[in-house]
């Protein structure tokens, strides 16, 4: 019949070191997972801020297109305005008229350009912005799980040389040097027996 397990005093401090070293490392486990999920997560918020300011230079670009296209559909309706009234365009009035609307057209284009690549130039900062700011939180959540996991290894580590130091022979050991320890729902294959 046994009454409970029994350990020496170097299996308690090897049990608490084993512990202490287990944890520790699955802390330190735990935050490289978290490093690599905020660094990708911040990678992410910058691909995605990139794909935005490409589409937006893509609509830049359309825009400014469109208002070329209306700028040529404008002259082209004023030469033959001019043209109509017996007037020749490529002289004069007429021609200041066509080179003003011109440059007034490409102006109009280059504005609509602008806006677009002002909105993508924005978008790209953003994005850079959003990966710093990951990559610095990622930094700290892995110096800080790599700190408490060293202070968890180093904690248990003083934890099973104090108990090797204080109790060479502890209260309740019998002549093996064994302490008693009572069942209390744990199996272990190391009982000793009355």
């Amino acid at each position: 019949m046994s009454s409970g397990a029994s350990f020496t005093p170097s299996e308690v401090g090897g049990a608490q070191l084993g512990l202490g070293i287990l944890g520790g490392l699955t802390g330190a486990l735990g935050a490289i997972g978290q490093y690599n999920a905020a660094k990708d997560a911040g990678q992410r918020a910058q691909e995605a801020a990139e794909a935005n300011a490409q589409i937006l230079e893509e609509l830049g670009a359309q825009a400014a297109s469109e208002e070329r296209r209306g700028t040529i559909r404008l002259v082209a309706a004023q030469r033959a305005a001019f043209a109509a009234n017996g007037v020749n365009p490529g002289t004069g009035s007429a021609l200041d008229v066509l080179f003003s609307s011109a440059f007034e057209g490409e102006v109009s284009a280059q504005r609509a350009r602008y806006g677009f690549d002002s909105q993508a130039y924005q978008e790209r900062i953003n994005g850079i912005l959003a990966n710093f700011s990951a990559e610095t939180a990622a930094g700290s959540i892995l110096s800080q799980g790599l700190g408490q996991g060293a202070n968890t290894i180093l904690g248990a580590s003083a934890a099973g040389l104090r108990t090797l130091q204080e109790s060479p022979t502890p209260t309740g050991a019998g002549a093996s040097g064994r302490v008693k320890v009572p069942k209390s729902g744990f199996a272990t294959s190391r009982t000793e027996t009355t």
